[in-house]
Parts: structure tokens; C-alpha cells; sequence
């Protein structure tokens, strides 16, 4: 675990520990859907999503009882001149400490440090199957990923405050997408494993680095437009203009969560991955689930073969993992059954049906267009 010396005064003056990255909405969502980046060795993580979302927002809400906690989640990675001059720096800690100084780098944030850390920690968990603390790492694990996908977090114009656009960094990051939440819509592409993990974090935190000129290019058109920036006209001409990038950030983060926990598991040896009786099971291979037809517009059946006799539980949860419908069977019959789903007043946008028997579950996803 990274430590930082750096003092409650400093704490408060930085917008990027005042603000969480993307809001507690954002973040369950980004950690919601890394199971639309799961690939078919990944069904030993399908009971983790509805943890991870749920305790997505768990490392800010530290911030305000631990002092270290806030530099962990940003970094002013222009504030670095070899990074004008070469676009990257040190990727290594110790030497950007021994080039700059430590107070330096402790001012100006540790996110891609306390990634890596946190994404050791998820590693070494496995490795002992100690499978309740590999969660929780691996909730902050996605929470910094999400953070590393947030521009504003990677600046030392976090906030706008040097070029004219103070207070960007809520309206985007959280009133924006409280609001348009629901049209954040992506799918997934199978995780593979990362060859250079280290490499990894920092290519995305360069790459997202470059979306902060263009949010604040939206929000001088949005304000514009509307003649203010707390009006619902703002909102709607920033989330016009912000829209594509927003939603590439999101399912890239998703995605690179996905990876980063399939890439610590692999590292970890597989654990779980034969093991009928451990905490996370693999799912049966018997044990399908659909939603048909998909998009849902007005009625669907839900289809699925229960593998074996007892209890069954049919949940459908909406993309920041809010429940919304559930069956429950005691006593359920092994085999094929249908049934009939009525969206009603359920709002356009994505969900997850998740099927749990026993200690087995299975999760799909669908859309609901009406």
C-alpha cells in the first residue's frame, strides 16, 4: 500500500479528492458491466459484479477519515515536464521520487501507483484463495480504473480553474451523468490477458489524458449555448458534445477492470477454477439462460435449464445494479422451463438477468427498447 505525507490543508484545496470520479452512479456502473468483457474462463467471477458495484464507491468514502486515501486517486500527470517534452514519465515509482523529489510526487497524486499496489493485492489474495479479500481489493481496484478513465483526474486543471471553466469537473463527472446515465450504453469484447500490466495503466491513463482538452472545449460550447452553466439546456448541449467519448471511456474502463482481474487471476495460478465447492463456482455448463427476443419491446420470455434440483432465484437487475424484478422457486425441477416477462413501466436502457441456484449463478445481458 502506497502511504502519502500529504497534509488535510492540500486535501481540501483538490477538486479531484473533493469530487469521486463519475459519481457513485458512474462507478457501479463501470464495475457493474466488466461482466460484458467476460470471457468464457471468466464465469468464476460471475457472483463478484453485484460486490464490486455495490462497494464501487467504497475508496472515496474513505477520503474523509484517511488523509492518504485522496492522492491515490488522481494524478496531475502534466505537471511532470518530461511528460510535455515525451508524452509518458518514469513509470516506476522510486524513480520518479528519485527525479523529482517526494514531496513532488506526493502533491501531484499516486493513481497509477496505488492501481498497481491494489491490483498486487487482488493477486496475492488469490493466490491464497482468501476469496473475501480479493473482493473487496478488487472493488478498489475498480474504483481507481474508473478514476484512470476520468481526464479530469489525470490534470492539474482538474477543475478548470486556469482556463476559464471552474466547476467542470461535478458538472461533468456527476450532474451529466446523473443525468444521462441512462444513454450510457456499451457492450463487451471477450478480456484477454495483459502482458505487461504496468504498461497497461499507464497507456490508458496517456490515451484518457487527451479527452480533457475536448471537455473543456464542450463545456465553453455548452455554456455558450445556454447562457449559464446549471441549466438543463447546459447539460443537454454537454452531453451532445461529450457523448461518444463518454461512452468509450465507460466501456473501456469496464473493459480494462475485466482484464486487469482475469490477468491477476491467471497470475494467481487459477484458483477456484476446478473447484466445485469454492466461494465463486464455475457455472454448469448446462445451466443456459436467454432473454428472447432481445432488444425487448414489449413482452419477452425468459428461458433457462436449471441443472439440478432445489431452490432457484431469477433476478433482473438495471446497469448501475439496482434490482428491479425477481422469482423465486423452491424446490425447482431440473431442466428446460420458460417464462413470460412483461417490461411494464421498466425504462429503456440496459439490464442483467442473473439465474442463482445453489451456489452456481449465471448472468446475460439485454435492452429494453419501448
Amino acid at each position: 500500500m502506497i502511504k502519502s505525507k500529504i497534509t488535510i490543508s492540500i486535501i481540501i484545496l483538490s477538486a479531484a479528492i473533493i469530487f469521486g470520479s463519475w459519481g457513485d452512479k458512474g462507478h457501479s456502473m463501470i464495475s457493474f458491466r466488466m461482466n460484458l468483457s467476460f470471457n468464457e474462463e471468466m464465469s468464476v467471477f460471475n457472483n463478484w459484479i453485484f460486490y464490486l458495484s455495490e462497494h464501487a464507491s467504497d475508496a472515496d468514502w474513505r477520503k474523509k477519515d484517511d488523509p492518504e486515501e485522496g492522492p491515490k486517486h488522481y494524478i496531475d500527470i502534466d505537471n511532470y515536464e518530461v511528460f510535455a517534452e515525451e508524452g509518458a514519465i518514469p513509470h516506476s515509482l522510486d524513480v520518479c521520487i528519485e527525479d523529482y523529489g517526494a514531496q513532488f510526487v506526493d502533491d501531484n497524486g499516486y493513481l497509477p501507483w496505488a492501481t498497481l499496489a491494489m491490483y498486487d493485492s487482488v493477486v496475492n489474495c488469490l493466490e491464497r484463495e482468501d476469496w473475501t479479500s480479493a473482493k473487496k481489493y478488487a472493488a478498489d481496484l475498480g474504483h481507481y480504473v474508473a478514476d484512470g478513465h476520468m481526464p479530469m483526474h489525470l490534470t492539474r486543471n482538474y477543475d478548470g480553474q486556469f482556463t476559464g471553466n471552474k466547476g467542470i469537473h461535478a458538472r461533468y463527472e456527476i450532474y451529466m451523468i446523473e443525468r444521462y446515465h441512462d444513454q450510457v450504453n456499451y457492450q463487451g469484447t471477450p478480456a484477454e490477458e495483459i502482458s505487461d500490466v504496468t504498461s497497461y495503466v499507464f497507456d490508458y491513463i496517456y490515451r484518457n489524458y487527451t479527452y480533457m482538452d475536448s471537455i473543456l472545449i464542450a463545456d465553453d460550447y455548452a455554456t455558450e449555448m445556454a447562457e449559464g452553466n446549471e441549466s438543463d439546456l447546459y447539460y443537454a448541449a454537454l452531453w451532445e458534445r461529450t457523448e461518444n467519448m463518454t461512452i468509450a471511456m465507460f466501456s473501456e474502463a469496464s473493459h480494462a477492470l475485466a482484464e486487469l482481474l482475469y490477468t491477476a487471476w491467471i497470475e494467481a495460478g487459477k484458483p477456484g477454477e476446478e473447484t466445485t465447492d469454492a466461494v465463486e463456482s464455475r457455472i454448469d455448463p448446462g445451466f443456459e439462460l436467454s432473454v428472447r427476443p432481445n432488444p425487448v419491446t414489449s413482452r419477452a420470455m425468459i428461458s433457462y435449464t436449471n441443472p439440478a434440483h432445489g431452490d432457484l432465484l431469477l433476478t433482473i437487475y438495471d446497469h448501475a445494479g439496482r434490482k428491479t424484478w425477481e422469482k423465486k422457486s423452491s424446490q425447482a425441477q431440473p431442466g428446460h422451463n420458460s417464462i413470460p416477462w412483461n417490461p411494464g413501466d421498466t425504462g429503456n436502457g440496459a439490464y442483467y438477468l442473473v439465474l442463482q441456484s445453489g451456489r452456481q449463478s449465471e448472468v446475460t445481458p439485454f435492452l429494453v427498447i419501448q
